[in-house]
């Protein structure tokens, strides 16, 4: 897979979750946001094994996972500010 489309699948993943890719950096994939806008803007390589965490694993995350990832969030947030 070329990096740009490892990109668009990253693009693609952020807006189908409804989180920002903050959000979606830190607490989908668990990495460092600053990582992540690298990844989008070309500037590192997205490693092969998130690629294709991209591409085979998170077409099958169902909308109901999602919904509990932002419920969490939120009650994450209020307990914190």
């Amino acid at each position: 897979m070329t990096q740009a489309k490892a990109r668009k699948l990253l693009a693609s993943a952020i807006e189908r979750s409804g989180l920002s890719a903050r959000e979606f950096a830190l607490h989908v994939l668990m990495r460092d946001e600053r990582t992540v806008r690298r990844w989008q803007s070309g500037d590192s390589p997205i490693p092969s094994v998130v690629w294709r965490w991209l591409d085979r694993t998170w077409p099958a995350v169902k909308e109901s996972t999602l919904h509990h990832v932002k419920a969490a969030l939120l009650v994450h947030d209020l307990h914190t500010h």
